[in-house]
């Protein structure tokens, strides 16, 4: 989930080649603690770029499949563009992410990270080449500008990583019964390039994708999993609301439109506007041309739609608003006369003078009793005197609330 005012980078941490084969043969082992590392790398990173330990947000989607259907794993994260300083107990920004040194972090935590999963000396060996082959680390990809071009297409910019095969039916060419020709956009050469394979081969590549049963390729991390964010989601907009302009390299996710606005961007006009008075309308009626009427407002009030949900005196349908201390003044006026036997008291309509006896709650509010000489025996009307900013409670029973 992106939430409001947050602002996210789009990052890709890649897998060299010669790691690949090896990420495949202990996929059970290794696919779980290989998402966790990326995001103890993109920490380091954030903590190491601040000068002070942070604590990013992470949406972190697992892929397996390159661009060809062979097997790439890389991690595609959403993340912060900055982290929660635990100790000032304040949210930091981060304008600016030197990409190199990121490429240095990500190698170490990778490598680091397979040597404490796959304990054998095959792995030693192989990350020893990683150090001598790759020394300025490991690719990490970081998308320039609004990418995807528009904010709202971010979620379904990864969401199709999850849920579309490898290669998709349009891009299967042509299949005779034993070999399968099928195109792709080369990542070397940016061209459409096209491949024939047996076709076991090809189903071989597919199904070398599939993950573990109960793998979960979406996962939450840091202050961007849910119980974490609805903590600090205030601090986090708040000081991102203080950032002027835009960050190179990061996407601002901002309240999603209502209809009214969608159409008044895109033509120009506000549809609840009236063209020739200027005045401002409401919906009353929307009329399909295939389902025809869909909403009716005079039905709906009809329907009770805008009534009021509480209950009514039996008698003369009156409402009456009351709380604790009513009841307080209408025990104290009981003991007066020497009426009152203990419980709740009687408290009357002013409809028909009908009887309550529900407790509904306190109130921290004084009251001033007007006492009403020319109605002896009644219950003085009160003067409700507001010591803090809360409503009249409502009550129910065989009379009434208001």
């Amino acid at each position: 989930m992106l939430h409001e005012g947050v602002i996210y980078r789009h990052i890709v941490l890649t897998v060299p080649a010669m790691l690949r084969q090896t990420f495949y043969q202990q996929s059970k082992d290794v696919l779980s603690p290989f998402m966790r590392c990326g995001v103890r790398c993109l920490d380091d990173f954030f903590s190491r770029v601040c000068g002070k330990p942070l604590t990013g947000g992470y949406i972190v989607v697992i892929q397996t499949h390159g661009r060809n259907g062979q097997y790439n794993p890389h991690l595609h994260c959403i993340a912060t563009s900055g982290g929660w300083d635990q100790e000032a107990k304040q949210w930091v920004h981060l304008d600016y992410l030197p990409y190199p040194m990121l490429r240095k972090k990500w190698q170490w935590h990778l490598l680091t990270m397979l040597r404490q999963t796959v304990k054998s000396k095959e792995i030693h060996r192989l990350v020893d080449t990683c150090y001598t082959r790759y020394r300025n680390g490991f690719v990490t990809n970081v998308q320039k500008g609004d990418v995807p071009s528009r904010y709202q297409s971010l979620a379904t910019y990864l969401a199709k990583y999850v849920v579309s095969p490898p290669i998709s039916l349009r891009r299967i060419d042509r299949y005779d019964g034993q070999r399968v020709t099928y195109h792709y956009r080369s990542h070397t050469s940016e061209r459409v390039e096209r491949e024939t394979v047996d076709v076991y081969t090809f189903i071989g590549r597919m199904i070398q994708h599939v993950f573990p049963k109960g793998f979960q390729r979406v996962r939450y991390y840091g202050v961007q999993a849910t119980k974490t964010f609805a903590k600090l989601r205030g601090l986090i907009q708040e000081a991102l609301a203080k950032v002027q302009g835009l960050v190179k390299g990061a996407i601002k996710i901002i309240a999603p439109l209502t209809y009214r606005q969608r159409y008044q961007r895109s033509s120009g006009r506000d549809p609840l506007r009236c063209p020739h008075c200027h005045s401002a309308m409401e919906v009353w009626r929307i009329w399909h041309p295939t389902y025809g009427v869909i909403h009716d407002e005079l039905e709906a009030m009809r329907k009770g739609k805008y009534a009021s949900q509480a209950p009514r005196a039996d008698v003369c349908g009156e409402e009456l608003l009351v709380n604790e201390a009513i009841i307080d003044v209408a025990i104290g006026m009981a003991k007066f006369r020497g009426e009152y036997q203990g419980g709740m008291p009687t408290i009357g309509c002013p409809g028909c003078n009908g009887e309550t006896l529900t407790y509904v709650g306190s109130c921290p509010c004084s009251l001033r009793l007007i006492q009403q000489p020319d109605k002896p025996g009644t219950m003085p009307s009160v003067q409700h005197v507001y010591e803090g900013v809360l409503p009249w409670s409502r009550i129910c029973s065989s009379t009434s609330s208001r």
